[in-house]
């Protein structure tokens, strides 16, 4: 494997010790002057560790700390990975705390990606929105370590939920194309997914779906992937109007991600209203495998969940993309391509709880969110509620304590 020194690095002598910087990635390291030297020996372009006569283990060393660089990320990671959560849900992780992940934790990221322009609504920065709403949601009560799921009936301890909090991805819109930022997703999920975690990624537009489920492609051989959504996104577009011309856009992503072998099924909640335009060329062996499903939004109302998904086979794990345009009451910023009707909070509070319960999530998006800040019955705040549920049905909790609650009503 080749690998080139980090062009962001900065160097600083203190008699016989050299320090080295990367504020980029948080990094700080002191040693001799051999530091300076093997580092010294990467700088000329990319080399292996036999090349540059460099034991394994100590190139190891430096490429987990970013000081060196994979040829194949140098590109995306040069400018940097994620920003610090100020403040962080949950627990923070820093990138270079990255590589401590522990299995089963749940790691949320931003990635305020956005590859068209021509919105109702600006959707970059709706992850930021949702931090606000979920950073209300954990503050606690009476007892500020103890949460409590009312409609759930459990209780948990907030210092317990296992939410790791990686910050925001580098996006660089000035100099770089979307692409960039996509590859630092892949580069970030490559990694949580590797520890066994799960990734939590707010968007963003749906474009981040591609790199993110690109990546589980490496640590899951087979899953399928549950798309809730008000458009098919299955367009042959490669190039929507705005930023920079892309392979990979939001209104073409699942034309891709159906191309993916390791995804069995593509399943699409919520689909509704009437569009210009033929879809993705589906080809005789994508209806032979139904390798995609619709299930219209009327059809997700009306039935049960245990219906709606009952062509989902309950021993293969699911990646779930949300597209917040599929509920009901888009039109007042909190999406940037609303259509009438969609799915009451309720419906769509079943859907993803049956899911949470029956399936193992492998991971899970919520994108197109409004980046305006708007009430606390916002798509935002749905999408906070909905990663509080993740977390009460993948976590340690308990029954309820202290509050008794009641589906019937007090009797006279």
């Amino acid at each position: 494997m080749s690998y080139i020194l980090n062009p962001s690095i900065s160097w600083r002598n203190e008699g016989e010790t050299v320090t080295l910087e990367l504020p980029f990635f948080g990094v700080s390291m002191s040693g001799t002057g051999y530091l300076r030297d093997v580092c010294d020996r990467f700088s000329r372009g990319p080399r292996s560790a036999a090349e540059v006569n460099v034991d394994e283990e100590v190139v190891a060393t430096l490429a987990n700390a970013f000081v060196l660089l994979r040829e194949e990320d140098a590109a995306a990671l040069r400018y940097g990975l994620l920003t610090r959560p100020d403040p962080p849900l949950g627990t923070a992780v820093g990138v270079s705390g990255l590589r401590s992940l522990q299995p089963n934790q749940t790691v949320l990221f931003d990635a305020p990606v956005q590859t068209n322009h021509g919105l109702a609504a600006s959707v970059a920065f709706g992850g930021r929105r949702v931090r606000e709403h979920l950073s209300a949601l954990m503050a606690g009560g009476c007892n500020d370590d103890i949460l409590m799921d009312l409609d759930l009936q459990r209780q948990a301890h907030r210092s317990a939920i296992p939410l790791m909090d990686a910050g925001e991805i580098v996006v660089l819109p000035e100099i770089e194309t979307p692409t960039a930022a996509g590859k630092r997703v892949s580069y970030l999920v490559d990694v949580v997914a590797s520890k066994g975690c799960r990734p939590l990624a707010l968007g963003g537009d749906h474009s981040i779906t591609y790199y993110i489920v690109d990546s589980l492609r490496k640590s899951h051989t087979s899953f399928n992937v549950v798309q809730f959504d008000a458009h098919h996104d299955l367009y042959t577009s490669a190039s929507p109007t705005g930023w920079f011309p892309e392979h990979i856009n939001h209104a073409n992503v699942f034309r891709h991600v159906l191309d993916m072998a390791e995804v069995r099924c593509v399943t699409q909640i919520g689909l509704r209203d009437i569009f210009r335009g033929a879809p993705r060329r589906l080809t005789p062996t994508d209806y032979a495998n139904s390798k995609l499903h619709s299930i219209p939004c009327r059809a997700a109302i009306r039935n049960e969940p245990n219906e709606v998904f009952s062509f989902l086979d309950r021993n293969v794990p699911v990646y779930i993309s949300f597209d917040v345009d599929v509920l009901e009451g888009g039109d007042n910023g909190g999406t940037g391509t609303p259509v009438i009707g969609g799915l009451p909070y309720w419906s769509a509070f079943e859907l993803m709880s049956f899911l949470f319960e029956h399936y193992s999530v492998v991971g899970i998006d919520f994108v197109e969110i409004g980046s305006q800040r708007l009430g606390s019955g916002s798509f935002a705040g749905f999408a906070a509620r909905m990663i509080m549920l993740l977390l009460f049905m993948t976590g340690p909790t308990e029954p309820l304590s202290g509050y008794e609650g009641s589906s019937d009503p007090p009797r006279n």
